[in-house]
């Protein structure tokens, strides 16, 4: 099992490939940190083929932490707008949150300034600016917050 994680950091397919021979279900194995073999990908950079391999190798994309933090809130977090992508592909939703603050992927990105994402979740997947979270907060609010011009404009052109 730690060899899975270390060939994820190495980001390396062939060794994951091979860790998971070893494995006969990715449910419920997580690092010393209490990770999942996606959130570590996420986390550690490597590439979107050795997460859909994990995919593919039966791990969840609808895990949630317990304040309800899901992959794609984690991918936005990173930047990860390949995997960001492959999870709405997938099933995920972006124009919902299972957190318990009702902070939403867009608000995620706006917050955290990443154009690209915003970019895409606002044209491709057609989320709603307007949502608001349980601070009675919308992702312009956040944007306005955070002081991030271009994406304030992003909305504004919707």
């Amino acid at each position: 099992m730690d060899n899975l994680f270390q060939e994820i950091k190495r980001n390396s397919k062939v060794g994951v490939k091979k860790a998971l021979e070893e494995i006969s279900s990715l449910k419920d194995i997580k690092n010393e940190n209490g990770e999942t073999p996606l959130q570590v990908v996420i986390k550690s950079g490597a590439d979107l083929e050795i997460f859909i391999l994990l995919v593919q190798n039966g791990a969840d994309i609808f895990e949630v932490d317990e304040e309800g933090v899901g992959l794609i809130d984690e991918a936005i977090k990173k930047g990860r707008l390949d995997i960001v992508k492959f999870l709405v592909q997938e099933g995920i939703d972006p124009n919902t949150t299972k957190r318990k603050s009702g902070f939403t992927p867009l608000m995620a990105a706006m917050a955290y300034g990443d154009e690209p994402i915003t970019r895409y979740l606002l044209k491709e997947c057609k989320v709603d600016p307007y949502v608001k979270d349980s601070f009675d907060k919308t992702a312009l609010d956040y944007a306005k917050m955070t002081g991030y011009g271009e994406l304030i404009k992003l909305v504004e052109e919707r």
